[in-house]
């Protein structure tokens, strides 16, 4: 190695980077707009948002292949992916899905899909269906137990512990509704 051969592969990689950080984008938006998808009940939409998604990850992949110091940046991508799995996957089977991703981005999509799932539970409460809301809610939590014994410093999974008190507190507000509502008698049952 010498000068010229550093900065040359230093600007390619470069390069790489920039591509990867535009790609990478792609993949964010399918998820956010499956995720969308979901929330207005249009599973089949979501499911191809997910498809496109996991082929634009599979071109990053490739990518990342030929330059591995730049795996990380396709972290947010995985978990993203998670997220819009996971949300599918318990709306339709009350189960978290197998996914192949890094350990570290899986947890993490699981924990933001329980941010959505909320959300999904509070548009049933909305429509009066309080018995599935109820159930959405005791899954959520099931998922939230499992993962609330994992303890890992920051630099191995960042932004873990951030992330397990907020979907915490989210649980503790969900149950705060679903008590309010089965006390206003809005809990019987319009399923």
């Amino acid at each position: 190695m010498n000068l010229r051969g550093a900065e040359k592969k230093l600007k390619k990689l470069y390069e790489v980077k920039d591509k990867l950080l535009i790609e990478r984008k792609k993949v964010v938006m399918n998820c956010a707009q499956g995720i969308r998808a979901v929330h207005v009940g249009k599973y089949a939409l979501a499911r191809s948002k997910l498809k496109t998604a996991k082929t634009n990850m599979k071109e990053l992949e490739a990518l990342v292949r030929k330059n591995p110091g730049l795996s990380n940046l396709l972290n947010i991508c995985y978990q993203e992916i998670v997220e819009l799995e996971s949300l599918l996957s318990v709306i339709e089977t009350g189960k978290l899905p197998d996914v192949d991703v890094p350990p570290d981005a899986y947890l993490l999509g699981v924990l933001d899909a329980l941010g959505e799932l909320k959300r999904t539970a509070m548009g049933l409460l909305m429509k009066g269906k309080y018995d599935d809301a109820l159930k959405l809610y005791e899954t959520m939590e099931d998922i939230h137990y499992s993962i609330e014994g994992f303890a890992f410093p920051n630099s191995l999974v960042d932004g873990f512990k951030r992330k397990q008190d907020v979907m915490k507190h989210v649980l503790e507000k969900l149950y705060d509704t679903l008590v309010e509502a089965k006390m206003r008698g809005n809990g019987k049952s319009k399923n």
